[in-house]
């Protein structure tokens, strides 16, 4: 039993580390974040 509990919060572990790198990727930055500062330029020329 405690095997399965070992097996289940690495495996948590390896998930949470792998979003935080897929939130913090630049790739990510530049499909998602670009838009919004693109917004923000478009509106502060007007």
């Amino acid at each position: 039993m405690a095997i399965i509990t070992y097996v289940f919060g690495g495996v948590l572990c390896i998930l949470l580390i792998a979003a935080f790198i897929y939130y913090f990727s630049p790739k990510r930055k530049d499909s998602v974040e670009q838009p919004k500062y693109d917004i923000i330029k478009d509106e502060e020329k007007n």
